[in-house]
């Protein structure tokens, strides 16, 4: 456990590094960055002090976390920007002739696909835990958060992109980027007020059957669909192994292999298709909203 953290500062290291190298897009990377890490700090912190919901574990009970931002352990809010930096661009690379809208929504597809393979392989090492009852003891308000906060997230990196092409001042990107820290509350308490509080926790068999299916319509959409830019694709491979790696490390649960199985095969789909086929020029002007 105590090799967790430093190889997590590992990968958000190497992920700053190679995506920054470009001279010309270093500082729209750094700012991009860092104001995620600022709204992944100001999200983490309040709905583990509001919410009480879920909680890092601490090193007094075997955690591997050392170095903490008040109950936030730091590499989880460099971690953040990495996830949701990486899907954008995926997004983005994936929908060069469609709407802003589009690359919102496959941003936040993404990363609710990260969070329901990240969240129950955490869970069952240790590196948190939830209050709240769910398959693999994971309450599915704590894998929509993920996709919500991303949502919002991507927002704020198109706006942040469209000011940078246009040579416009920043603020309307960075304040929506760092807002989507607190405005994830709303959508949150939306969702679980809405009718997610009184709704049965799904057994683990169940959800298994609801992500076998839904991994079973991405692989019949991604066959179809426009192609990843590769770079973008496997700049997100390093943190896929490291979980990966947990999972053939501390988890014995078949239904929980199978799980991670089932989230792999859209991934795997991608991957082919990026490595197989040439890569179409990825566009480098941000994308129109709908009417």
């Amino acid at each position: 456990m105590s090799a967790i953290e430093p190889f997590c500062f590992l990968i958000v290291a190497l992920y700053v590094v190679v995506r920054a190298w470009p001279r010309d897009e270093r500082r729209a990377v750094l700012l991009r960055l860092g104001l995620l890490a600022l709204a992944a700090w100001i999200g983490e912190l309040s709905c583990v002090r509001l919410y009480g919901f879920y909680r890092y574990t601490l090193p007094s009970e075997g955690g591997p976390w050392r170095l903490w931002l008040d109950v936030v352990p730091l590499v989880v809010v460099l971690t953040w920007p990495v996830v949701i930096h990486s899907a954008w661009e995926l997004a983005r690379s994936m929908a060069t002739r469609s709407s802003q809208a589009r690359v919102v929504l496959l941003c936040a597809l993404t990363v609710l696909a990260d969070a329901s393979l990240i969240e129950p392989i955490a869970v069952a090492v240790g590196l948190w835990t939830w209050s709240v009852p769910g398959p693999f003891s994971v309450p599915p308000v704590g894998v929509l958060g993920w996709g919500l906060f991303a949502a919002l997230a991507a927002l704020g990196l198109e706006a942040l992109e469209r000011a940078r092409i246009e040579g416009s001042t920043p603020w309307r990107g960075a304040l929506l980027l760092i807002g989507a820290g607190l405005a994830v509350h709303v959508l949150l308490l939306a969702v679980w007020w809405g009718g997610l509080r009184y709704a049965p926790a799904p057994s683990e068999a169940l959800a298994l059957a609801l992500v076998g299916l839904l991994s079973l319509v991405a692989l019949a959409l991604l066959a179809r669909g426009p192609r990843a830019d590769r770079a973008a694709l496997w700049r997100r491979a390093p943190g896929a192994c490291f979980f990966f790696c947990l999972l053939a490390w501390g988890v014995r649960s078949p239904w929980l292999w199978a799980w991670a199985g089932a989230l792999a095969l859209p991934y795997l789909v991608i991957a082919i298709r990026a490595s197989s086929e040439p890569n179409e020029p990825v566009a480098q002007e941000p994308l129109p909203d709908e009417a």
